[in-house]
């Protein structure tokens, strides 16, 4: 019994450190002097932690208003289903 009450509060544990983790990750958008590379390298971040609303966020706004977020979502999917660039770009 004692050691299924440890065994709960060491899940417990774990699981409080990764939702604070996921909470506090860095998602601040780069600033409108970032170069293009610190902009693909935002987006290779956002990317890799599944922030794809960011990733939209950092598409032109003629990109944006051509394409909705659902849209960019399944050609995301899409890319990674093909095992296209996207992989490449958050390893």
């Amino acid at each position: 019994m004692k050691t299924t009450a440890t065994l709960i509060g060491i899940i417990i544990a774990i699981m409080t450190v990764t939702i604070f983790t996921v909470c506090i990750s860095d998602i601040t958008p780069p600033s409108p002097q970032a170069s293009p590379s610190e902009v693909v390298e935002t987006f290779a971040s956002w990317y890799g932690d599944g922030y794809l609303e960011g990733c939209y966020s950092l598409m032109s706004t003629e990109y944006r208003n051509s394409t909705d977020l659902k849209t960019f979502k399944e050609r995301i999917n899409q890319c990674e289903k093909w095992g296209g660039f996207i992989t490449s770009l958050s390893e």
